[in-house]
């Protein structure tokens, strides 16, 4: 990749898709605009973190299968972690799934906002 011989990094260094996650975290206010990156470096996004991103591993480590089974997937994922189906990668008392796909530069973003009723 271009990007990555510029910046004299082997390949599987670089998360190129990270700065969307970063976008939508500012965009849908977790955050404020320019904090994003800080807020993913703190771990905040990480399985223990206060809002765990993509947890079985993006689509950049799981699958990159087009736009509509992305989401799909994103949705799916959402699902299994609201059951408590997930797991090592279980997110603790999961109760609202944000699902995002969003892409060509952030001109497009589908979200899917699903939740359990508490017992």
């Amino acid at each position: 990749m271009v990007l990555e011989a510029a910046a004299a990094i082997e390949t599987g260094q670089a998360d190129v898709a990270l700065i969307v996650i970063i976008r939508q975290l500012e965009a849908f206010g977790f955050c404020g605009p320019g904090e994003g990156g800080p807020f993913v470096e703190d771990g905040q996004i990480a399985l223990g973190g206060s809002h765990p991103v993509t947890t079985d591993g993006g689509t950049m480590s799981f699958s990159h299968a087009g736009a509509s089974p992305q989401m799909l997937q994103r949705a799916i994922r959402g699902v299994q972690q609201l059951r408590g189906a997930c797991g090592p990668l279980q997110v603790p008392a999961a109760r609202v799934a944000l699902c995002t796909g969003g892409g060509a530069g952030a001109l497009f973003t589908a979200v899917v906002l699903l939740g359990r009723d508490v017992d």
